[in-house]
């Protein structure tokens, strides 16, 4: 059990800070006179990604919240992330590699390793439970 309140620590960390960083990102796209929403080069499709990212990052840090109380719909939606965040790792490395800087690439295989422990832990939890 250990393993989950790790995890969804993790987790729960690893989307607070792009949590606060990327409204105040969009803030400052949504404040400049070029970019404004329905004006400018930006139309409502990147609204609704930028809207979408955002959400992401909130079901992640709930998800993390429900692994450290050892909710049983967080390890059922832990697993999904998991296999989720594996396969859009998997995508970037194949299709990016350093393209984007040596940053994002290391932060990538990170992620990697966070996902493994992820179905880890989850696998693990399953097991205990039976």
């Amino acid at each position: 059990m250990v393993n989950l309140r790790i995890i969804g620590f993790l987790w729960l960390i690893s989307g607070l800070a792009p949590a606060i960083k990327h409204p105040m990102n969009v803030w400052t796209y949504a404040t400049h006179p070029e970019f404004q929403i329905g004006m400018g080069p930006l139309d409502a499709r990147f609204w609704i990604a930028q809207s979408l990212v955002e959400v992401s990052f909130l079901v992640i840090m709930l998800i993390g919240w429900g692994l450290i109380r050892l909710r049983r719909w967080a390890v059922v939606a832990g697993a999904g992330w998991g296999v989720i965040s594996l396969l859009i790792c998997a995508w970037f490395i194949l299709t990016q590699r350093t393209k984007q800087g040596l940053e994002p690439y290391v932060v990538v295989w990170c992620l990697v390793a966070l996902s493994i422990y992820t179905l880890f832990g989850v696998w693990s939890f399953d097991r205990h439970r039976r």
